[in-house]
């Protein structure tokens, strides 16, 4: 019985963890930040293209991946986790992508919502 109740609360607890990383990964976490903080960046790394409105972070995401890939190539699909910011001033999306928790670096990319312009694009490097 006590076997019974262990699986069956493991069970529980297993879904409930697939819904939560579901849920994360349908719905990133958006943070604020400046767009002030990046003349620097937008001056010395400007973008060209045009991609059109981007209205949610999972648009943004999935906008900067592909610039991302068509730049650096399939390694930044690996550049997890991805950190999604939004300037509501501005209405600019800033998407990062990291090495890892720990170690600093990756792909960068600035995008304006209105029309999806990219004001800039640059890779740290650790």
């Amino acid at each position: 019985m006590k076997k019974r109740i262990l699986l069956i609360t493991l069970l529980i607890l297993i879904t409930l963890g697939c819904f939560v990383a579901i849920y994360r990964v349908a719905n990133p976490k958006v943070d604020c930040f400046s767009l002030e903080a990046y003349s620097r960046e937008i001056e010395q790394f400007p973008g060209e293209q045009v991609l059109g409105k981007i209205e949610t972070p999972h648009e943004a995401k999935r906008a900067a991946k592909e610039i991302w890939k068509d730049i650096y190539g399939d390694s930044v699909t690996y550049r997890v986790p991805y950190r999604v910011f939004y300037d509501e001033t501005n209405q600019v999306w800033l998407v990062t992508g990291s090495w890892g928790l720990i170690i600093p670096g990756g792909p960068h990319i600035l995008i304006s919502a209105a029309d999806g312009k990219v004001l800039a694009v640059w890779h740290d490097k650790f």
